[in-house]
């Protein structure tokens, strides 16, 4: 406390200050009135220009170590729970991907028929050669789809057309033979039945995961395997090829 006159004068705040380029002990009271007093001597540079300045030092901000541990811990919590499921919406949307590209070949196939009253012609002329591995490419030349059928699992992907004439509810229901029939409704029998042709999607080399996920979305588990590796229910139907780990995956579309 300084007091001056009659009147005490209770410092709240000093500095050094620079005016006129002659520095300066200054104090504040209560009021924040600055009272000069007395001139310092200083060897460091007095900076010129026409307001008063302040040398004053702030506050120190950097983070301890504890806080730094907090912060940490909270992107190692957040970062759990989120990259799993960024993971999981990465692999829904190839497997929806997959089940929206089938949907869109069963409408350009009956576009198709509804055009040329067959299944297994290509604008009209009746295909040579069955079964037909190309038959999305006849669908992109009639201008039904936008283009060939691809899919975001597995390695190669496309549409094929065969024959099933002669097909009753007997004939083996096996993914691993290519002339297999579809068990639709799960009752062990072969459901194409009394039709002459059969367009199904092919994708090769898919993951026991990936294969699962897709028979899930389009026949629900009560259709799933029974045997890892192997679907032979609904339609969606899957092996491995002579015992190698990715499966090819047949995915039933239209029959007539």
């Amino acid at each position: 406390m300084l007091r001056i006159g009659i009147e005490p004068v209770i410092f709240q705040d000093t500095g050094c200050y620079v005016r006129g380029g002659k520095r300066l002990q200054v104090v504040f009271d209560c009021s924040k009135r600055p009272l000069v007093i007395e001139r310092l001597a200083c060897n460091s540079p007095i900076p010129h220009g026409p307001y008063m300045t302040r040398n004053s030092r702030g506050p120190d901000h950097a983070f301890t170590l504890i806080e730094m541990i907090g912060v940490l811990a909270v992107i190692a919590v957040l970062a759990a729970l989120l990259i799993p499921k960024i993971f999981e919406s990465i692999n829904n949307a190839r497997i929806n991907q997959v089940v929206l590209s089938c949907q869109t070949i069963k409408t350009a196939v009956l576009e198709h028929y509804g055009k040329f009253q067959s299944l297994a012609s290509s604008n009209g002329v009746p295909l040579t050669t069955l079964p037909n591995d190309n038959f999305d490419g006849v669908l992109l030349a009639e201008g039904l789809i936008d283009q060939t059928f691809t899919a975001k699992i597995g390695v190669t992907s496309f549409i094929r057309v065969r024959s099933v004439t002669g097909f009753s509810a007997n004939t083996t229901v096996d993914p691993a033979v290519p002339s297999s029939g579809y068990d639709l409704d799960g009752d062990g029998m072969n459901d194409i039945v009394g039709a002459q042709y059969l367009i199904e999607a092919i994708i090769v080399q898919v993951s026991d995961a990936d294969a699962r996920d897709l028979n899930n979305i389009l026949d629900g588990p009560q259709l799933g395997e029974t045997t890892s590796g192997q679907d032979f229910k609904g339609r969606v139907t899957y092996h491995k090829p002579s015992g190698s780990n990715p499966l090819v995956v047949r995915i039933y579309l239209t029959h007539h």
